[in-house]
């Protein structure tokens, strides 16, 4: 099984099948995975965007891009002492026509405040980097989610534009 390694963290992208599991039950897949099973607790604003649809998405673009999985997927974040998942991240495509990716994350409210984003988004970037056509990373915050855009600028990411209610970042790739 394809995995990143940090110093605290493993990463897994979920194929087809996982997903599956995961969009049916949370803890199958931990399981499946050989986790030790947990429930997540997230805002309820999160929450609602790990939806059918993004099941789907996800899915759907396994499907269709066996040798690129891992660009369509949900990578879950694993805390490596404790063998349990504490978050997603991931990234929605290959880089475009203008070589742009869109990436986003999630850790589970208990895993506040102790730099696992930081961590899983650097290992994540450093993975999709050796992609040569990648140019740049793009991630979206609400405008007030102030612990994300601390990640991002830790992670090198700088503000490209605003509206009334989103921020969007970019990291560009030498």
């Amino acid at each position: 099984m394809f995995q990143l390694h940090t110093s605290r963290l493993r990463l897994i992208p979920l194929n087809t099948e996982q997903l599956i599991l995961f969009k049916n039950d949370r803890q199958s897949m931990q399981k499946a995975i050989g986790l030790n099973p947990t429930d997540f607790l997230m805002d309820p604003d999160f929450a609602k965007e790990l939806n059918e649809d993004t099941f789907n998405y996800w899915i759907d673009h396994t499907i269709a891009n066996p040798a690129h999985y891992r660009w369509f997927t949900n990578w879950v974040i694993i805390l490596t002492e404790e063998n349990r998942e504490i978050g997603g991240i991931g990234v929605g495509n290959l880089p475009d026509e203008k070589g742009e990716v869109m990436t986003g994350y999630v850790i589970d409210d208990r895993y506040h405040n102790q730099g696992f984003a930081s961590e899983a988004l650097q290992a994540l970037m450093q993975w999709m980097q050796e992609n040569p056509d990648l140019k740049a990373i793009i991630a979206d915050t609400p405008l007030d989610n102030y612990p994300s855009q601390r990640v991002l600028q830790k992670s090198g990411f700088v503000e490209r534009s605003r509206d009334e209610e989103i921020v969007r970042w970019e990291y560009l790739v030498d």
